[in-house]
């Protein structure tokens, strides 16, 4: 791929940017780095390669540690916050999505040290981010507003993730995030957490282990007298189990939720508990989820289409690593890693307000699939016109028109062409021909 010109939502990105731009870090720098996620290239060599317009790769990995981080993150906020407040019911269009996301590294740096992956459900050695990403309940665009490089336990800086997370949140709270309900995995289901968060006026709804021990449960108070005169307390689960279950419809497939009103064994916080099963399941079996939200007037279907607007964030981590690369331009520097990633995310965020629809109106999934696809496949389809528009650009040229041709042909060896064009450029090649 050669690629000449600069995409028009990169170039318009850059251009609002450019008061950024100062010292190593470049306006030239800016775009290039932009360009390179943009395509999804996964080196700085193959930035260089690929665009005839950017600088040496030496400047480009300059730029790279002067990358303004905080003030990309902070005007991305400011823009989403401004968005947010010009909703006519942000409350209910908008949710608050916390997550961690491994991103997998072998080298020397202190900040490389292993963490629990999920998805294969065993230690990694890498770095691990706390992102923190707005959801549009309606159109399913996601928003990236921040991110902490979390340290790990034998790191100088170490600090516990939840502190980090509270200090965060209050940043986004200042910020005009306060009034948006949050929404998280297991990972942050702590009950000291709950209380704060209940404290500081933020409404929140976190999956919990089903092993959790409750005390109350409407009002009536749960355990037996066991052993030697302690209490036990019931689990999450054997309290579900005796509850009556309801069909719930959230644009998925049919599920079976139960709950009420609880507390978690050492704490006096009231939550509202929402079990999930699948629908065909035996009223004997333990429930697949559990979530509790400090907000005890919602319904129980209404927690649990909260549980799958949270997957957004998961989709976002998919697009960063996959389709843009946030994570694949090598830099050791674990400062400088974060610089980068921090510019992927201004990216994301700014290409996604790009196709922000003030007049979302809800729908069903397949219909919002329909209207509002994914930004990668946005990208994707924005990608193949820039291609395109660059070989059409080239066929001017007799030389390569030639060498084209030639490819085309068979005359020469395929390993060897520098120009790979599409079908489109070849039969219009073959036209000129």
């Amino acid at each position: 791929m050669i690629v000449d010109s600069v995409p028009a939502p990169v170039r318009s990105l850059a251009n609002d940017a450019k008061d950024l731009c100062e010292g190593d870090f470049s306006y030239r720098v800016l775009v290039a780095l932009l360009v390179g996620l943009f395509f999804g290239l996964p080196s700085l060599s193959a930035i260089v390669r690929s665009f005839t317009f950017v600088c040496s790769v030496s400047s480009l990995s300059r730029g790279i540690r002067a990358i303004p981080h905080e003030a990309l993150l902070r005007r991305s906020r400011n823009k989403v916050a401004a968005l947010i407040a010009a909703a006519l019911h942000p409350e209910r269009r908008f949710v608050l999505a916390i997550d961690d996301t491994l991103v997998r590294k072998f080298g020397a740096s202190p900040e490389n040290c292993y963490w629990f992956d999920h998805s294969s459900g065993k230690a990694a050695k890498g770095r691990n981010y706390l992102c923190f990403v707005v959801l549009d309940i309606l159109t399913g665009h996601a928003y990236p507003v921040d991110a902490v490089l979390l340290r790990g336990t034998k790191h100088a800086d170490y600090r516990p993730r939840i502190e980090v997370l509270k200090e965060r949140l209050l940043v986004l709270k200042k910020a005009g995030f306060g009034a948006l309900t949050l929404v998280a995995d297991a990972w942050f289901s702590d009950k000291k957490l709950f209380e704060w968060l209940d404290d500081q006026g933020f409404d929140f709804e976190i999956e919990i282990r089903i092993n959790r021990k409750l005390t109350y449960l409407d009002k009536k108070a749960l355990g037996s007298v066991g052993e030697k005169g302690k209490m036990v307390y019931p689990s999450t689960s054997g309290v579900a189990l005796t509850l009556k279950r309801n069909t719930a419809f959230s644009g998925g497939a049919p599920k079976q939720v139960a709950g009420g009103v609880v507390r978690l064994f050492g704490s006096s916080l009231r939550l509202k508990l929402a079990a999930v099963w699948n629908k065909d399941d035996d009223l004997s079996e333990k429930p697949f989820a559990c979530y509790v939200t400090n907000r005890t007037g919602l319904c129980l279907t209404r927690i649990w289409a909260l549980s799958r607007f949270r997957w957004g964030i998961e989709c976002y981590f998919r697009a960063g690593k996959q389709d843009f690369s946030f994570d694949a331009l090598p830099t050791e520097s674990s400062d400088a890693a974060f610089r980068l990633v921090a510019l992927g995310m201004f990216l994301y965020c700014n290409l996604e307000l790009a196709r922000h629809d003030p007049d979302a109106r809800p729908m069903g999934k397949p219909e919002r699939r329909r209207k509002y696809p994914p930004l990668t496949s946005h990208i994707k389809m924005l990608r193949r016109e820039s291609e395109e528009r660059t070989y059409v650009r080239s066929l001017v040229m007799k030389p390569a028109r030639d060498a084209i041709l030639s490819h085309l042909r068979g005359r020469r060896e395929p390993g060897r062409s520098c120009l790979k064009p599409r079908d489109s450029a070849r039969r219009q090649v073959e036209r000129a021909a």
